[in-house]
């Protein structure tokens, strides 16, 4: 006879009973227990505190300091592929990850974008790729459609005798 799950007999749930009253405070919800402190559990005065005051919550002082290094940037990793590219158009996939800070694989879907897109072609010299940036190509966004990718690249890449900014 096949398994009928309508037929199935499922344990009754049983009524509650009062058991022994717990020796440790209630559980606090989620987000009071996320601002709890090291010290709130581990200084040495919570051994003299009553047990119902050993959970107390103390609200984070500020925000954490900015890590070192931007959480974002102006440009885009598809962008800074290109201006990888551009300086060294004979740059290998594991530089490209390493400048820009993302891994091989991202950096290998990058670059089939834009070589789909037209922006980018490479051609294969031995054990290395030589790419070639489409630099007539306008920029993708509307914002910045009337704009070509050779704008953006002159914006960003320094010229060796161009002064900068800082050196005024």
């Amino acid at each position: 006879m096949p398994w009928n799950p309508a037929r199935t007999k499922l344990p009754r749930a049983r009524p509650a009973s009062p058991g022994p009253t717990s020796p440790f405070p209630p559980l606090l919800p989620l987000s009071t227990a996320l601002t709890l402190t090291y010290d709130t559990f581990f200084e040495p005065s919570n051994d003299l505190r009553p047990p119902g005051d050993l959970m107390t919550a103390t609200p984070p002082e500020s925000d954490p300091p900015p890590k070192s290094g931007a959480a974002w940037t102006f440009l885009t990793n598809h962008a800074h592929v290109l201006l990888c590219i551009a300086q060294t158009p004979t740059i290998r996939v594991r530089e490209m990850a390493e400048r820009v800070g993302i891994t091989e694989r991202a950096v290998l879907r990058i670059l089939g974008d834009l070589e789909t897109a037209g922006y980018l072609t490479k051609q294969r010299e031995g054990r290395r790729n030589i790419y070639s940036i489409s630099e007539h190509r306008p920029l993708r966004h509307p914002i910045e459609s009337h704009r070509s990718v050779a704008s953006l690249l002159a914006l960003v890449l320094v010229a060796e005798t161009a002064p900068r900014e800082d050196d005024h």
